[in-house]
Order: structure tokens, then C-alpha cells, then sequence
């Protein structure tokens, strides 16, 4: 079975889209979502509305900008740039056009979006933060952090999202693994720990679109860090015409 695993979507309709193409053009079966669906970006509903048609409820958790679009007091944590992205993706919602989500948001559907996800019969677990408290919305940004999440991990592959930074790290002494080949076999005997980048604002230096793909044969499961290239200029210039912040525009060609 073929799975892609996305995260950080952030409003960037364009970016999920080269994505979503990707995974046609490999047979992808199914796709499961780390949160952050909304935010910074210009297109948060539109980008909720696909991810919903295409994401089985149960393989959907919620990011911190969903949380703080619920719970704005939880706004106080976050950058001026983050503030204006949630508040945008609240205004859009008073829109004539946008009642169905208003409905959604009303009935608490965001709310009822778990923060953790064991799918046990795939020996997976997804969270968007960190496992050892999920409601927190900590960061995972280093080998130590990594390190120190081994004994809250839930099953042998557990992915995270948040930063919007790739990275793979393996227990039993190995650590963060620097270089990656194409396919990569994970070890049953081991856990690891998986963030597979953000579809809508990549941070590593690299403007591609970044998400993973993980191949269940069996007993065996691989891992593939996918990149994307999308159309940067629609989405900046979308970015600017919904007036929010340049730099969320300028960020997207640095990639950070």
C-alpha cells in the first residue's frame, strides 16, 4: 500500500494541488494529514474543502492554527505573520460563499479533530507537535528533542509535523539521519520518528513543496521524502492580493 502523509498545508491551494497531482501520478492509495491546514496562506477554506474530500475523518488530526482559530486566546503564542493568517482564515469565514465551513465550525467539527492518531493496524502513529503532550504544540527541532520523545512514541513510525523542517530519526544509537536515499527501509526493530515537511511553506531551504511517502509491503515499510515544485508566483501574488503580509509572500522563494 502506498500512502502519502502531508502537513503544514497552510492555505497554499497551489501548493497542495502539485502535491495532490503527485500522488495520482504514483498510484497513491491513501493520504493522511498532520493539521495546519489553514493559516499564512490565501486560500485556507478552499484548501480545508480538498482536504476533506480526499481524507477519511479518522486519518485527519488538528494543527495549532485550527486550535487557535477556535480558542483565539491561543493567538497570544503566535508571530504577528501567524495572527494575521488565522485572523484572515476567520474573516473569510463571514463570507456569503464560505456558510458551509461557518455550519462546520459552528457544529465543532474542528473541534472533534483528534490530536493524536494511532493507527495500530499500520504500526503508525500521526501527532502535529510532539508526543509527549500533544495540546502543548511543542517543537521537535533537533536530535535532542527527537531523543527525548523515544519513550513517549506510540507505535514503530510515528510522524509530526510543525516545524516544517524534514527530518527522519532512527532509536538504537543511529539518530537523526543525514542522508537519506530514495527509498528507505524502516527497521522493525526500531522506532523512528518522521516530520515529512510542510506542502505549503517549506523551511529547509528548499521552495519545493515536501511531503513523505510510505510503502507498507507486509512487514516491511519504506519511506520516500517527496518534492514538489509548484507555481510560487500564484501563490505569492494570491498572498498579497488578500493583503496579508509580504513576507509570507517573499518566505515561499526561500523556502524558509
Amino acid at each position: 500500500m502506498k500512502i502519502a502523509v502531508i502537513s503544514d498545508i497552510h492555505g497554499n491551494l497551489t501548493a497542495l494541488k502539485a502535491v495532490l497531482k503527485d500522488c495520482r501520478d504514483l498510484a497513491i492509495e491513501k493520504i493522511w494529514c498532520l493539521g495546519d491546514i489553514i493559516g499564512y496562506g490565501a486560500n485556507p477554506w478552499e484548501c480545508w474543502s480538498l482536504v476533506q474530500s480526499i481524507i477519511e475523518p479518522n486519518h485527519l488530526i488538528k494543527g495549532n492554527h485550527e486550535d487557535a482559530l477556535e480558542n483565539p486566546e491561543h493567538l497570544k503564542d503566535f508571530t504577528k505573520n501567524a495572527q494575521a493568517g488565522v485572523n484572515y482564515a476567520r474573516r473569510q469565514l463571514e463570507l456569503p460563499e464560505n456558510v458551509s465551513y461557518q455550519e462546520q465550525v459552528k457544529q465543532g467539527i474542528l473541534s472533534t479533530l483528534p490530536l493524536m492518531l494511532r493507527l495500530t493496524e499500520s504500526g503508525v502513529a500521526l501527532v502535529h507537535g510532539d508526543y509527549l503532550n500533544p495540546a502543548d504544540w511543542s517543537y521537535v527541532h533537533d536530535e535532542a528533542e527527537a531523543e527525548a520523545q523515544m519513550n513517549a512514541l506510540p507505535e514503530s513510525v510515528n510522524f509530526l509535523g510543525h516545524t516544517h523542517v524534514p527530518f527522519v530519526f532512527q532509536s538504537g544509537g543511529r539518530g537523526l539521519i543525514d542522508r537519506l536515499p530514495d527509498r528507505f527501509e524502516l527497521n522493525p526493530d526500531c522506532k523512528f520518528l518522521i516530520n515529512p515537511g510542510s506542502v505549503g511553506q517549506p523551511r529547509d531551504s528548499d521552495c519545493r513543496s515536501c511531503y513523505a511517502l510510505l510503502e507498507i509491503e507486509g512487514n516491511q515499510k519504506f519511506f520516500t521524502l517527496r518534492r514538489v515544485f509548484y507555481d510560487i508566483d500564484a501563490t505569492a501574488t494570491a498572498i498579497r492580493q488578500a493583503g496579508l503580509p509580504n513576507y509570507l509572500a517573499e518566505r515561499l522563494y526561500r523556502g524558509e
